[in-house]
């Protein structure tokens, strides 16, 4: 009896994975909540953690993955304008397990990779601006229904100076 229990629970708990969706997909960005915005904005098509090998880095503290809030300062504001919708490309997972001449492994540092210019990171910004009061809801459609002329694409972690001396074909 107790092993058929247990079996049930665990077929409840795979069922409710599958049936909880994505929130971008079932959902209008209206009626996003904290939780929906917080998967959207760190573990998405749109935004990912990506692990950089940084041979002979001295990391400490640093190798933890950009944590905190669920959108970086810089994208905090409400965005503007009409862009993609369209989903992923952005780098998941974490680097080769390659060694380094000493044979021990690479330093990674984890950076946040984030598409700001999509519709969908632009509606969950302006949805987590107006859960906090700093938009009113009449005025969020105003901010998302200006066209976008660029792609802006978001990199933050602990360690920014990795990028200090990389040219923009690098960077690209």
């Amino acid at each position: 009896m107790r092993k058929l229990l247990l079996g049930g629970f665990s077929l409840w708990i795979l069922v409710a994975f599958v049936w909880a969706g994505d929130a971008w997909k079932d959902k209008a960005y209206q009626q996003w909540d904290k939780s929906d915005l917080q998967k959207i904005l760190n573990d998405s098509p749109w935004a990912k953690v990506a692990h950089v090998d940084v041979p002979g880095a001295n990391l400490g503290d640093q190798a933890a993955p950009p944590s905190g809030s669920s959108a970086p300062a810089a994208a905090s504001r409400p965005a503007t304008g009409k862009g993609g919708g369209g989903g992923g490309g952005a780098p998941s997972g974490s680097a080769g397990d390659s060694g380094d001449d000493a044979g021990g492994d690479i330093p990674q540092i984890p950076f946040m990779v984030s598409w700001l210019s999509s519709r969908t990171i632009r509606e969950a910004l302006v949805r987590n601006a107006v859960l906090n009061g700093q938009v009113k809801e009449a005025d969020a459609e105003k901010d998302l229904s200006g066209p976008s002329e660029t792609y802006e694409v978001i990199i933050f972690g602990p360690r920014m100076d990795v990028f200090g001396d990389a040219a923009e074909n690098t960077l690209k």
